[in-house]
């Protein structure tokens, strides 16, 4: 992450905000409720922090770069706190966070700026047409469709991964097959054909409204990450399933005691690092998690499992409740 990349990350961790957004030509994080600030946060060090009016009458705040002084951090292994966080478990992303064919992630990577995959070759008077649509049910508040981020996944998957999974015999034998797996408001988990649209195996009914997009392993392996927006006829967290069989291989609890906070939404689709057999997820109950998942994935007899490690990071701001 360059200088610039890090005090705009940090400016936005600091204030913790929702609705907190970043200026490219500032170095300002708008706020869209100035009530949420806890004022006392401005009385523990005005000198820090300031309000600002742009020309536009908008109302910002401005923290001076770098500074963290306010945040304080606690890590957790087994929901005992530890003081050490050692070298050896720091890790990157690679450069090429799949190899795999298709957006396997929200926008693609873990950079977030990948959303597509190919291109479309130009051509004059070109015009984009809907060439299939599918209907989802309905939850009982929430309707069904796609709710916030809402993006498939979208995978090619490789000829012996494919014949093993639950597909339809039809998309087993054809080399051409790509998988959209969407996760919709209406609790469940879909599975279309890209080119016809045509569901390609059962849909996997998680039972709340699914907000966020899922994410698929970017090794390949037919493994499923999907959380869920809103409580409503089953546990508030994250799920793992295999796409063997579609069982439910593992599920972390959103109503984590540790959290200052009492939501146990995931939104956010989750990271895993190729390389290290890692997940990372932000939870909205201001925890995050980093998950060595101890995958194994045994091609011969069919089999997927994780046996997760799990390391969960909690923060504070001075001043604010939670």
């Amino acid at each position: 992450m360059n200088k610039k990349a890090l005090v705009k990350t940090t400016l936005c961790f600091t204030l913790l905000m929702a609705g907190c957004t970043m200026n490219e030509s500032s170095n300002r994080s708008k706020v869209s409720d100035l009530s949420v600030l806890d004022r006392k946060l401005l009385a523990n060090d005005a000198s820090k922090v300031k309000f600002v009016t742009s020309p536009k009458l908008q109302r910002y705040i401005e923290v001076e770069k770098g500074d963290l002084s306010l945040i304080t951090y606690d890590l957790f292994k087994k929901d005992e706190k530890i003081d050490d966080y050692f070298a050896d478990e720091k890790e990157s992303f690679p450069e090429v966070y799949t190899e795999i064919e298709g957006i396997l992630t929200f926008r693609g990577n873990h950079l977030r700026d990948a959303p597509s995959y190919g291109y479309i070759p130009y051509a004059k008077n070109h015009r984009l047409k809907t060439k299939w649509s599918f209907s989802t049910g309905a939850s009982q508040r929430w309707g069904g469709g796609a709710g916030w981020t809402g993006q498939p996944s979208i995978i090619k998957w490789d000829q012996q991964v494919r014949e093993m999974m639950n597909l339809k015999d039809a998309f087993k034998v054809r080399d051409d097959f790509v998988e959209v797996i969407y996760g919709s408001l209406d609790g469940q988990v879909y599975f279309l054909d890209m080119k016809t649209g045509e569901k390609t195996r059962e849909p996997i009914y998680i039972g709340n409204p699914i907000k966020g997009s899922v994410s698929v392993d970017p090794r390949g392996y037919p493994l499923l990450f999907v959380g869920d927006g809103v409580p409503q006829n089953a546990k508030f967290g994250h799920r793992i399933y295999s796409l063997i069989d579609h069982s439910k291989i593992y599920f972390l609890n959103g109503n984590d005691r540790l959290a200052y906070r009492s939501w146990g939404a995931f939104d956010s689709s989750p990271l895993i690092n190729r390389l290290t057999d890692t997940l990372f997820v932000g939870g909205e109950n201001g925890l995050f998690y980093k998950l060595k998942l101890n995958t194994e994935f045994n091609i011969e007899k069919a089999e997927v499992s994780v046996t997760p490690k799990l390391i969960k990071y909690r923060y504070q701001v001075s001043g604010n409740s939670y």
